[in-house]
């Protein structure tokens, strides 16, 4: 399961240690075999943009169950910062 997030949850994803995989536009074809490899699935992919696209966050999760808890985590976690 996956949810498109804000770019702005990004350093949230990194102070959570969510393990982060970032995709180049431009050369992305060893990205995609590394997430199709068994056990490698990270919890965030960030692709970056490439000229006239913008560049997308995802959150992932092997479940929509565990997507939702991680979600919610992460929402605690950008509101704790915030306070």
């Amino acid at each position: 399961a996956a949810m498109n997030l804000s770019l702005k949850a990004l350093p949230a994803c990194e102070a959570l240690g969510l393990a982060i995989m970032e995709i180049d536009r431009f050369d992305d074809s060893e990205a995609i075999t590394g997430i199709e490899a068994p056990g490698l699935l990270p919890d965030v992919i960030l692709v970056k943009g490439a000229p006239k696209e913008e560049p997308r966050l995802y959150l992932l999760g092997a479940s929509a169950t565990l997507l939702v808890q991680r979600a919610v985590g992460l929402a605690r976690g950008l509101e704790y910062r915030k306070i």
